[in-house]
């Protein structure tokens, strides 16, 4: 669920949202600061499907403009147990209590029966490859920073790194994460213990899973264990988009993460090197029928590793069908 966090007090709205996305509550909304928490822009248009929670004065020109969803009023006095505005009842939390308290509230009023303007079910996800056959092209940050972006404009978003280089050499420094521990869970058809090792990323606001233990773990994979993969990711209910950081080496699993993928992009580096590994990347994704996959493909020019350059997000994300007002949120 998308939470949309607006307050007059622009310091309230900050400190509740960061509250929000620190706390346990983390894994079942993605909090959106409206306007940037300056205290003075309402949420954007559209957020029929979203949850408000707001205070009176917000709530007030959100109605005046017409908006729907689910509104939620933050009360300055415990005792105010509604909002009446124009004819139509707003309920009312005390906004100054424990952040748990006030997340349990308001989830018992927006999955109520009086709830109107949530979405029923889960939201289309879409799995999102960003590959290069090219070592240094900036294919990890470019993966990392598109997954920030998207959870930025509301999206609810995980990062899965299939890179074969291990992110901590050896395990994780507080032995949590197992070799192949992904792997286990999936063939064992433990499905909720493998969406339990997501966690969310301390900056970034998307979630992400453990990344390999060691070079070769990946290599593990089969397709029919990414086509699982997958499809669980996608038919949770918990995201919108998984984001794939693929291996520049074309293994089987990376393979077969780019045939599954709704959109795929390709960065290439602009010499002729670059160019020549991506026409070999190209032969190699393509099956016994001559296709490499029937998603969207966005070949992304880039500069030579150590110019400096770095392609242009925006543009990335019109592919993807979220305008420059999403961006923005």
């Amino acid at each position: 669920m998308r939470l949309i966090v607006a307050d007059s007090d622009a310091d309230y709205a900050r400190m509740l949202a960061r509250a929000i996305r620190e706390s346990d509550w983390h894994r079942k909304v993605t909090v959106v600061l409206a306007g940037g928490g300056d205290g003075t822009d309402l949420p954007a248009p559209g957020t029929d499907g979203d949850a408000v929670l707001a205070d009176a004065a917000c709530i007030k020109r959100m109605l005046e403009r017409g908006d729907g969803g689910t509104l939620v009023c933050l009360a300055e006095e415990r005792e105010t147990a509604e909002l009446v505005l124009d004819g139509r009842s707003v309920p009312c939390l005390f906004k100054y209590q424990p952040v748990h308290d006030l997340m349990t509230q308001l989830m018992e009023r927006v999955s109520g029966p009086t709830a109107t303007g949530m979405k029923s079910g889960p939201s289309p996800c879409r799995v999102i490859a960003v590959y290069s056959a090219s070592g240094g092209a900036g294919k990890t940050t470019f993966a990392a920073g598109l997954a920030e972006w998207l959870a930025a404009a509301g999206r609810r978003v995980v990062c899965l790194n299939m890179e074969r280089i291990p992110g901590f050499p050896g395990g994780a420094p507080d032995g949590s994460w197992r070799f192949a521990r992904m792997l286990y869970h999936l063939r064992r058809e433990e499905h909720s213990a493998l969406l339990s090792l997501a966690v969310r990323h301390p900056e970034g606001a998307y979630d992400r899973f453990p990344p390999a233990d060691h070079a070769e773990e990946w290599s593990e994979y089969k397709e029919e264990d990414i086509r699982l993969l997958l499809s669980l990711l996608r038919s949770s209910g918990r995201w919108d988009a998984v984001v794939a950081d693929c291996d520049s080496s074309l293994a089987e699993p990376v393979k077969s993460a780019i045939r599954l993928a709704d959109d795929v992009f390709w960065l290439e580096t602009d010499d002729e090197t670059g160019a020549c590994k991506s026409a070999f990347a190209r032969r190699m994704l393509e099956n016994a029928d001559g296709q490499a996959g029937s998603g969207n493909r966005y070949v992304i020019p880039v500069p030579s590793p150590g110019t400096g350059m770095w392609p242009d997000f925006a543009a990335a994300l019109r592919n993807l069908g979220i305008g420059e007002e999403d961006g923005d949120e």
